[in-house]
C-alpha cells in the first residue's frame, strides 16, 4: 500500500517545492527507467542450456487423476 503512493507523494513534492516543476518529475522517471534497464540487461540467463527443437504449439489436456 505504501509503495504504491509512494510515486504520487514525491511527485508531487517535486511538482510544489522542485524547480521546473512540469518536466522534473519525468526527467527522475526516465532516469529511474534507464536504471532499471540497465538492471535487467545486466541480469544472466537462468538457462545455461536452451532447448533444442524449438517452439512447437501443444494441445491442451488434463493429467489422468491418481486413484
Amino acid at each position: 500500500m505504501g509503495g504504491g503512493a509512494a510515486g504520487q507523494l514525491v511527485a508531487g513534492v517535486l511538482a510544489q517545492y522542485a524547480p521546473r516543476p512540469l518536466m522534473l518529475p519525468y526527467l527522475i522517471q526516465i532516469g529511474l527507467l534507464g536504471v532499471a534497464l540497465l538492471g535487467v540487461w545486466a541480469m544472466s540467463e537462468p538457462l545455461a542450456v536452451r532447448p533444442s527443437g524449438g517452439w512447437q504449439i501443444q494441445r491442451p489436456d488434463v493429467p489422468a487423476a491418481n486413484a
